[in-house]
C-alpha cells in the first residue's frame, strides 16, 4: 500500500504484508506417477495467515479518499502462474479547508469591532495582512496596542481540529478636554397681581470648573469631578412690605450641583388680611340705630372696600358718610350722594386696626294737613228708627297743620280753635211727637265727638254704606255699612278713615259725603251709599346708569396675555315718579346718545389660538350690568415624539415603537415610556430626528431623569427625541477538561502498570449581548500533551516505547490509549563448543561463512536482525552430539523437526533498532552449495546451537532418500514445495494498518519486527535441517 499526496509526493511509509502458500503431492517410486496437487493453502508457522482490513493512517490537514482497504481473500485464480501475486493499492491525500479568524477588539470597551474570516486549505498562503484594517482604525482615531500577526501575512495550518485565531487589539485615542460652568440666582420679590414690590436681588455666581479626556472614537467626552471654591448661595431675608406678609421670610441657603440651571427664585407678597366696619347714626335723634347693627367686611391689603347694607332706609335721608369712628367726626367725607353710591376706598395696611366708617342719617317727614268735622245732628226718627223728618244737622270744622315723622311717626301739628253749636229746635211732624223741643247750643273743639241728638219719631231705620276707593288700582280698600232709623244720624264720618289712608300716603280725590257724619235718611227703598276715592301719592325721581365695557386677554392658566382694552362707557339717563304707598319708582324710558360697544378684533399671540377672533359689537341696556368679557388664548396643539436608537447594532429598536405624546405650547413635554429596556444601557437623548445628529443633548442621567423642555409654538413641525442605548454584556466564562489517560496491559488484559493520567483545562472567555442574546468569546489556544515514555516492566517489551505528544484543542475527545507488554523471549544458554569436524573441506561440509554473526552476545535476542554468531568449525569431529541450548528440538527425536524449540517467546522482540534494515543472515547460513544462490536459506534461528554442518537442500535431502530407499519399490516418497524453495513457493504480499498497535507509526517510521520474525522463522527451520543433515550422515558413516 502507497499513501501519497495528490503530487504523488510520500506520505507515509509503504505498507506490506507477505503470506507464504504451500501444496504437496505424492510421488509413485514403482510407477514413477504423481498424484494431484493438494489446494494451496499457508504455510504454518509464519505471523500472518490472512490478511486483515487496514485503515488509512490519519494526517492532519489531509484527507485520504479511501478510509480503509478491505482485506483481500485470494482465490485459486491468483496461483495460476505459481509466481508472487501482488494486491496493491494507492491511497491518495487531499488538502483539507482550513479557517483563519482574525478578531480587532477594541480594548477601552472590551468589544470585538470586526472579526475577518479567511478560509483556504492546509499550509496554504491567505494572501491576506492586518496592515490596511489597522490603518483604516487608525484614521477612525483607535491606537494599535498589540497585533498577533505582527503584520505578516497570515499561513493556513493544517490542524483540523483548531481553526487559527489571530487578535489584533486597538485602544480609542483620548484629547484632553476642559469646561467652566457659571451658575447665578435671582430672587424676585412681587405681589400676587405679578407686579413688582422691589428690586431683584443678583447673587454672587458659583462658578465650576473640570478637566477630563474626549474619545476620539466616540466623541464622548469622559470628565473628571467638578470643583467650585463655593457651592452654594447664602440665604436672604425677605424685605418688609408694610400690609403684606411674603411667603417666605428668608430664602434659604441653597447648594447647586453644575449639572443645576441657574436658580430664578420667586418671593411673592400676599396682603394681609384687613376689616372695615359700617355703622349707620341717626343725626336726627343723635344716636346708632338699633335697628340697623353694624356691618363688617373683610379684604386685603389695597383692596377695594364694599359693603352689603341688607336694611331698608326709605323712611330716612342719606347725608353722608364719613371715615371715623365718632359721629361728631365729619372731617373725612366719602364721595357718593346715596348710600349704594359711596365709594369706601381701599383697604389700608394696618392689619391689627379695623376701618370704621359711620353713615349719617336723618328722619324723613310728611306734612300733615287735616280737617275734623264736629257735627250737631238731630235726627228726628220714629220710634222705629225711621226717619221723621230731615235731620238738623249743624257741624263745625276744624283745621290741623304740621308735620309727621315718618321714623318714629311722631306729628307735630295744630289745630283751629273751639266753636258753639246754636240751639235746634225739633220741627214738627204730623203725626210724630219729638222727645225734645229743642236741641241746646254746645261748645265743641278739634277733639270733640260729633254730637248726635236724637229726636225720637215713630219712624223706619236706615243703612249706610261708605266704601273706600284706590282710583290708583281701581280696587276697593274698604267698605263701612252704618245701621240706624229714619233721618237719624248714623255717628260716622269718612274723616278719619280719610286720615289713616293719608298716613299711607294716600292722595283724597273726592268724598261724597264730605266729611259730614251721615244721616239716615227715610227712604227704605235704597240703602244711602256713600264713595270716597283716594290715589296714590307719587314723588319725581330721576336716575343715570353708566355701563363699562373691559375685554382680558389671559392665557388658560389665567395669567395676562396682552393689557385689559377698556370701552367707552355707555350712559343712559331717566326720570320718572315714585309710588309713596307701594314705594315703587316707575320710571320713564332709559336714553342715551349710543347704546352699544364697538367691535374689537383679538390680537394675534404666536403659538396661541383667542377662543374668539374678534370681541363683537354688544348693544347694551340700561338694565346689564357692566361687560367684563375675557378672551382665552388657547395654546396650540402641539406634538412631540420620542424614538428609541441602537448605538450598537445602529438601527431603531423594533421592540420600542415610537411614543408620541401631546401638549400645548410652552407646555412641559413628557414621555411615559412604557417598555422594558433594562437590557440596554442609556447613553441620552438628543434633539434631533437623525440618529448621528448628537449636538442638542437634553439634561437627564437616565432615561426617566430626561428633561425635555416645553413645547414650542410652531404647531406645523413635530419635536422629535432620539433616546440612545448600546447593548448591555455580561461576561462569559467556561472551561473545559481533555484528559489522556494510558493503560499498561500484558497481552492477557491483565494490568501490568498503573494508568498515566494527564489533564488540559481550556478556558473560554468572552461576553454575552443581553439584547441579542450573541455570544462572542474565544477559547485558549490548542495544548500539548508531551510525549509519555513506557514505563520498564522486567521481561517484558511495551508494543508502544513512547505515546507521542499529540496537540488538542477544547473540541477533542478524551484520549485513551493502551500499551501492551509482551513477554520478553527466554535467553538460551551458552551452547557447548562442538567438537570440531573431522573433514571441513568436503562439500558436503559447511564451509566458513564469511564474517558470520558473532554469537558473543546471545543475550538480547530483542535484536533478531543481527544473530547470533554461530559455533567455530574447529571442532567438526563429532557433528552428532550437538549440545542443547534452552530445550532445543532433541537430537534423539528427529522425526520432530517441526517442533523446534521456542525459548521465552522469542517472537517478540522488544526494541530492534532498526528492523527497515534488517541484515539477510541466509547467506551465511547456507556454506554447503555456495553455487547455487537461487535456493534460499534457512538462517539458524538466534537462540539455537550452530551446527557444524550446513542444513541440507531439499535437492540435497531428496537424493539421500533416493539412495537410501533404492531397494524399496513400494515406498513411496512425499514432494513438498516448501516455503523456501522461490521457485516453487508462492508469496501473496498484502498489508496491515500502519498506525495500529504493532505496525509502523507514520510519525516516526518506527516497524514492528515483523521481518525479524520471519527471519527467526526460518532460522528455525534451517536448524532443523541442520538436524536432520548431521544425523543422516551419521547414519550413513556407520
Amino acid at each position: 500500500m502507497k499513501y501519497q499526496y495528490k503530487d504523488g509526493s510520500k506520505v507515509a511509509n509503504d505498507y506490506d504484508r507477505t503470506i507464504k502458500y504451500s501444496r504437496t503431492k505424492t510421488h509413485d517410486l514403482v510407477t514413477n506417477n504423481d498424484s494431484e496437487w493438494s489446494a494451496w493453502k499457508p504455510v504454518i508457522n509464519q505471523k500472518d495467515t490472512n490478511f486483515e482490513t487496514v485503515t488509512s493512517p490519519l494526517i492532519n490537514g489531509y484527507t485520504a479518499d479511501k478510509k480503509e482497504i478491505t482485506a483481500p481473500v485470494p482465490v485459486d485464480s491468483d496461483f495460476e502462474n505459481e509466481k508472487t501475486h501482488n494486491y496493491n493499492y494507492v491511497v491518495t491525500y487531499s488538502l483539507d479547508n482550513q479557517k483563519i479568524i482574525v478578531n480587532y477588539i477594541d480594548d477601552t470597551t472590551g468589544k470585538t469591532l470586526s472579526t475577518k474570516e479567511l478560509n483556504g486549505k492546509s499550509d496554504e498562503k491567505s494572501d491576506y495582512t492586518t496592515k490596511d484594517s489597522i490603518a483604516n482604525y487608525e484614521k477612525q482615531h483607535y491606537d494599535l496596542v498589540s497585533d498577533d500577526t505582527n503584520g505578516n501575512e497570515l499561513l493556513f495550518d493544517h490542524d483540523d481540529d483548531v481553526d487559527q485565531v489571530y487578535n489584533v487589539h486597538l485602544t480609542h485615542h483620548m484629547t484632553p478636554i476642559n469646561d467652566t460652568k457659571t451658575i447665578n440666582e435671582t430672587i424676585h420679590y412681587i405681589y400676587e397681581d405679578g407686579k413688582t414690590v422691589s428690586p431683584d436681588v443678583v447673587g454672587t455666581p458659583v462658578v465650576f470648573t473640570h478637566d477630563g479626556e474626549r474619545d476620539e472614537v466616540t466623541n464622548k467626552e469622559h470628565w473628571n469631578d467638578w470643583k467650585s471654591e463655593k457651592d452654594s448661595f447664602d440665604a436672604v431675608k425677605s424685605p418688609e412690605v408694610a400690609g403684606y406678609t411674603p411667603d417666605i421670610d428668608t430664602v434659604p441657603e441653597i447648594k447647586v450641583e453644575p449639572t443645576d440651571s441657574d436658580i430664578d427664585r420667586t418671593v411673592t407678597y400676599k396682603a394681609d388680611e384687613q376689616k372695615a366696619k359700617l355703622r349707620f347714626y341717626d343725626d336726627t335723634d343723635h344716636k346708632f340705630i338699633e335697628l340697623a347693627p353694624d356691618i363688617n367686611t373683610t379684604g386685603q391689603s389695597n383692596g377695594n372696600i364694599s359693603f352689603n347694607v341688607p336694611y331698608d332706609f326709605s323712611n330716612y335721608s342719606f347725608i353722608e358718610v364719613d371715615s371715623s369712628n365718632d359721629p361728631a367726626d365729619k372731617s373725612n367725607k366719602l364721595n357718593g350722594d346715596t348710600l349704594d353710591k359711596v365709594n369706601y376706598g381701599n383697604f389700608d395696611k394696618d392689619k391689627n386696626t379695623d376701618q370704621i366708617f359711620i353713615a349719617h342719617f336723618t328722619h324723613k317727614t310728611a306734612p300733615v294737613k287735616d280737617t275734623k268735622t264736629v257735627t250737631e245732628t238731630v235726627h228726628y226718627v220714629y220710634e222705629d228708627g225711621t226717619k221723621a223728618h230731615d235731620d238738623v244737622q249743624k257741624e263745625v270744622t276744624f283745621t290741623k297743620t304740621g308735620t309727621k315723622d315718618l321714623v318714629t311717626g311722631e306729628e307735630k301739628s295744630n289745630w283751629s280753635k273751639s266753636k258753639e253749636f246754636e240751639e235746634v229746635v225739633s220741627p214738627e211732624i204730623a203725626g210724630y211727637t219729638p222727645d225734645q223741643e229743642k236741641i241746646d247750643s254746645v261748645t265743641v273743639s278739634h277733639d270733640s265727638k260729633d254730637i248726635v241728638r236724637i229726636v225720637t219719631y215713630k219712624a223706619n231705620p236706615q243703612k249706610i254704606t261708605v266704601n273706600y276707593v284706590d282710583d290708583t288700582t281701581g280696587k276697593t280698600l274698604a267698605t263701612k255699612e252704618l245701621n240706624g232709623k229714619s233721618d237719624e244720624k248714623s255717628g260716622y264720618t269718612t274723616g278719619d278713615s280719610i286720615a289713616n289712608y293719608e298716613k299711607q300716603h294716600y292722595d283724597l280725590v273726592s268724598d261724597e259725603t264730605n266729611g259730614s257724619e251721615l244721616i239716615f235718611d227715610h227712604d227704605d227703598k235704597v240703602d244711602q251709599v256713600y264713595n270716597v276715592h283716594l290715589i296714590h301719592h307719587l314723588s319725581s325721581i330721576s336716575d343715570t346708569k353708566t355701563i363699562n365695557e373691559t375685554i382680558h386677554y389671559v392665557y388658560e392658566d389665567g395669567k395676562t396675555a396682552r393689557p385689559d382694552v377698556i370701552g367707552t362707557p355707555v350712559v343712559f339717563t331717566r326720570d320718572g315718579e315714585r309710588d309713596e304707598v307701594t314705594n315703587e319708582d316707575m320710571w320713564n324710558d332709559w336714553t342715551t346718545k349710543k347704546d352699544s360697544f364697538d367691535k374689537v378684533q383679538s390680537p394675534e399671540i404666536v403659538g396661541y389660538i383667542p377662543n374668539v377672533d374678534a370681541v363683537p359689537e354688544i348693544k347694551v341696556k340700561p338694565t346689564d350690568s357692566d361687560i367684563d368679557r375675557t378672551v382665552t388664548y388657547k395654546a396650540d396643539e402641539q406634538k412631540a415624539k420620542l424614538r428609541f436608537y441602537d448605538d450598537t447594532d445602529h438601527k431603531f429598536i423594533e421592540l420600542a415603537p415610537d411614543i408620541n405624546t401631546l401638549g400645548k405650547s410652552n407646555e412641559n413635554i413628557s414621555f411615559n415610556v412604557p417598555y422594558n429596556l433594562s437590557n440596554y444601557s442609556f447613553i441620552e437623548v438628543d434633539s434631533s430626528n437623525d440618529p448621528a445628529n448628537k449636538s442638542d443633548k437634553l439634561n437627564g442621567d437616565s432615561l426617566d431623569n430626561v428633561n425635555y423642555g416645553r413645547f414650542d409654538t410652531d404647531k406645523n413641525a413635530d419635536q422629535v427625541f432620539i433616546a440612545h442605548f448600546t447593548h448591555k454584556t455580561v461576561p462569559v466564562k467556561d472551561t473545559k477538561a481533555v484528559t489522556e489517560i494510558v493503560h499498561y496491559l500484558y497481552e492477557d488484559g491483565a494490568k501490568a502498570h498503573d494508568d498515566v493520567q494527564k489533564q488540559v483545562i481550556f478556558t473560554k472567555t468572552g461576553s454575552k449581548d443581553l439584547v441579542t442574546g450573541k455570544e462572542k468569546s474565544s477559547w485558549s489556544g490548542p495544548q500539548v500533551f508531551n510525549e509519555v515514555f513506557s514505563p520498564e516492566i522486567p521481561g517484558y517489551t511495551p508494543d508502544q516505547g513512547k505515546i507521542n505528544s499529540m496537540v488538542v484543542s477544547k473540541d477533542s475527545k478524551d484520549i485513551e490509549r493502551t500499551v501492551i507488554y509482551k513477554a520478553k523471549p527466554v535467553e538460551p544458554t551458552t551452547p557447548d563448543k562442538p567438537t570440531q569436524p573431522s573433514k571441513p573441506t568436503k562439500p558436503e561440509e559447511p564451509t566458513t561463512p564469511g564474517k558470520p554473526v558473532q554469537p558473543s552476545e546471545p543475550t538480547k535476542p530483542e535484536e533478531p536482525t543481527t544473530p547470533g554468531k554461530p559455533a567455530q568449525p574447529s571442532e567438526p569431529t563429532k557433528p552428532e552430539e550437538p549440545t542443547t541450548p534452552g530445550k532445543p528440538v532433541q537430537p534423539s527425536e528427529p522425526t520432530k523437526p517441526e517442533e523446534p524449540t521456542t525459548p521465552g517467546k522469542p517472537a517478540q522482540p522488544s526494541e530492534p533498532t532498526k528492523p527497515e534494515e534488517p541484515t539477510t543472515p541466509g547467506k551465511p547460513a547456507q556454506p554447503s552449495e555456495p553455487t547455487k544462490p537461487k535456493e534460499q536459506t534457512i538462517p539458524n534461528k538466534p537462540n539455537q546451537s550452530n551446527e557444524t554442518e550446513s542444513p541440507k537442500t531439499s535437492e540435497q535431502i531428496g537424493k539421500i532418500n533416493d539412495s537410501n530407499n533404492a531397494g524399496a519399490s513400494n515406498t513411496s516418497t512425499s514432494l513438498t514445495h516448501t516455503t523456501y524453495a522461490v521457485g516453487t513457493s508462492r508469496n501473496v504480499t498484502s498489508a496491515k494498518q500502519i498506525n495500529r498497535a504493532r505496525t509502523t507509526l507514520p510519525q516516526t517510521g518506527s516497524q514492528k519486527t515483523d521481518l525479524s520474525l520471519a527471519g527467526l522463522a526460518l532460522a528455525s527451520v534451517g536448524a532443523i535441517i541442520g538436524l536432520i543433515g548431521g544425523k543422516e550422515r551419521k547414519r550413513r558413516k556407520r
